[in-house]
């Protein structure tokens, strides 16, 4: 991903900076603002280019950069995978509730920090080993879009929770 940011950034910035950024506002003798190629670029363009950037990269690196990147942010497909080895630290964990509402699938391996109450626009969910309160989140009223749903390893004690869960994927009959 460092070597794809690394050639997106040379692409905007070739050769001498100051030949690439154009100024925008002319006052006298002063430049109040300055584009570069990249905020040159049309939405549909940064938007596909967003959505192959990690979640925690695209939250340090262009949240709060400018109002334009900020409502190309909030229109941006997501997904996460994450798993057990992955320490949970704070970047990530702001990044996942910063982004919940765009977030369309996520893959868990286990992470017990992660409530799935904030995705309502989730579509697809994967999950090896629940706690008890992630199942307890999978609901057709916080879910509405949930389409595809896969649960992993559970002890007795959750089989019961889920057979007490309302059923969110319903199955269409061929006529």
């Amino acid at each position: 991903m460092v070597n794809f940011l690394r050639k997106l950034i040379s692409c905007i910035h070739q050769g001498d900076i100051s030949k690439n950024v154009k100024p925008v506002i002319y006052c006298e003798s002063k430049q109040f603002f300055k584009l570069s190629r990249f905020e040159l670029m049309t939405d549909e363009i940064l938007l596909e280019i967003f959505e192959y950037i990690p979640l925690i990269d695209l939250y340090n690196g262009f949240v709060n950069l400018n109002f334009r990147l900020n409502i190309l942010l909030r229109d941006v497909h997501l997904g996460i995978s994450l798993d057990q080895n992955e320490y949970p630290n704070k970047s990530l964990l702001n990044s996942i509730s910063y982004f919940s509402k765009q977030i369309h699938y996520i893959h868990i391996d286990h992470y017990p920090l992660l409530n799935l109450r904030k995705f309502s626009n989730l579509r697809s969910l994967i999950i090896y080993l629940p706690t008890k309160n992630q199942l307890l989140s999978i609901n057709s009223e916080l879910m509405p879009n949930l389409r595809r749903l896969s649960i992993g390893i559970i002890n007795n004690r959750m089989e019961k929770i889920i057979v007490t869960i309302p059923m969110i994927i319903t199955v269409k009959r061929a006529r």
